[in-house]
């Protein structure tokens, strides 16, 4: 199966996003976190194609933006993002904890998500914070806001994909200005990022 990374820009509007994902084959599609322009999980129920499997953060609630996996069938809601800055170990234990709700199989890969900031939970050489035991094959981290310090997390991402991917995706409040809003490692190299007009994207194969 093909897998998509989908950074809208901040210009971009619901139907362009919607009409940008209706033209996807079949596949696992990563969505950022929630921004003002993210459709809602029904939009973007109603214009996937059967068999794709979509990642998408729904309105905020009293405790965050619920995740979801969205298909043509169903939603799976997921667990909330955990923590958003360095990490405790009582942190740490919270998100092992919770990662098999958020890990889905997609062929013979699992597919695990870290929200945002949880991302931290790994060092630049892709070990763990506190020495805690986190398990997954792919690895993929929709966010919401772009970040900095891409001398380490690009050395993160490409160490967490050795023998396997790691898929960075946010909403690009730059627009044109930046090329990090989405980026997937495989097997320790960068795929090609690609532009349109109002949404860039990264793709490989699993």
């Amino acid at each position: 199966m093909r897998l998509f990374a989908i950074s809208p820009f901040s210009q971009a509007s619901r139907q362009e996003i919607l009409r940008f994902l209706a033209t996807l084959p079949p596949s696992l599609v990563v969505l950022p976190g929630r921004s003002d322009n993210t459709p809602t999980p029904r939009q973007i129920q109603r214009v996937i194609h059967r068999g794709s499997l979509v990642f998408a953060e729904g309105a905020p609630r009293s405790n965050g933006c619920p995740a979801f996996i969205i298909t043509r069938q169903k939603l799976k809601k997921m667990p909330s993002q955990v923590f958003a800055r360095s990490p405790k170990a009582a942190d740490m234990d919270a998100l092992a904890a919770i990662l098999p709700q958020r890990t889905i199989r997609v062929g013979k890969r699992s597919v695990t998500f870290l929200i945002c900031g949880e991302l931290i939970a790994f060092n630049p050489n892709g070990s763990t914070k506190h020495r805690r035991d986190l398990h997954y094959d792919i690895i993929v981290n929709p966010a919401h806001t772009t970040m900095g310090h891409w001398n380490h997390l690009g050395e993160k991402l490409a160490r967490l994909s050795k023998r396997s991917i790691a898929v960075y995706v946010t909403n690009n409040d730059h627009d044109r200005h930046i090329t990090s809003d989405v980026r997937i490692y495989k097997d320790g190299e960068l795929m090609k990022r690609h532009r349109g007009v109002n949404i860039a994207w990264s793709k490989c194969v699993i």
